[in-house]
């Protein structure tokens, strides 16, 4: 189920804090292992290095005889086989791999040159509702954290998940959040009208991070 295609972000509804942990051991998967041995540098070195603020891009860029037009390549390349695989095994249709294809190296160019690219690879942002996120992929929210930590984001594992989706896991904790919003408002703390304006907000918000934007 491990595919790389996406960007990252993340934060639970009604929390949204930023969470540090400790630096996560770094699987052979997503973005991260790619820089790793393109580069040539070991796992505790780039996750310390992203973990101080640098961007993958920097990285690259500080490493002698790398570029990052180099990395940007490595890291498109692997993304449009694993899309091809997804295509061959069900998990994803034609039509998808042709929309994530279009915007494919403009996506991987700004998430390897922006600060905080890859917050959930070094442990430093929380899931927006794992267990809602968990359900629908059908994991544990142990197991989502790995994935996680490879360096991928929610939109790549569910679009690597056969019969899951990107959108679909959007609908799902957005689902999660009006459920516990609706609660709220049985309660009588909190208005319809009020409801549906932070659940407006929530939508938006959901969907960056689930894409990483």
């Amino acid at each position: 189920m491990v595919l790389a295609t996406g960007d990252d972000d993340g934060a639970s509804a009604g929390r949204g804090a930023s969470r540090a942990g400790p630096a996560p051991r770094l699987p052979p998967h997503g973005d991260l292992a790619i820089a790793v041995a393109y580069l040539g540098i070991t796992p505790a070195r780039l996750l310390a290095d992203l973990r101080s603020g640098k961007t993958l891009a920097q990285v690259a860029g500080a490493t002698n005889g790398r570029s990052v037009s180099g990395l940007v390549d490595r890291i498109v390349a692997a993304r449009e086989t694993a899309l091809a695989g997804a295509v061959a095994s069900g998990g994803l249709t034609p039509a998808q791999e042709k929309a994530d294809l279009a915007s494919l190296r403009t996506r991987v160019a700004a998430r390897v040159s922006r600060v905080g690219g890859y917050r959930s690879a070094v442990g430093q942002r929380a899931v927006p509702a794992p267990a809602a996120a968990a359900a629908y992929l059908g994991i544990s929210q142990a197991r989502l954290r790995v994935e996680l930590r490879t360096g991928q984001t929610l939109a790549q594992l569910a679009d690597g998940t056969k019969g899951k989706s990107a959108g679909g896991l959007i609908a799902a904790i957005v689902a999660d959040t009006k459920a516990r919003l609706d609660v709220a408002v049985a309660a009588g703390r909190l208005t319809p009208a009020s409801e549906q304006a932070l659940l407006g907000r929530q939508q938006q918000r959901i969907a960056a991070e689930v894409n990483g934007n």
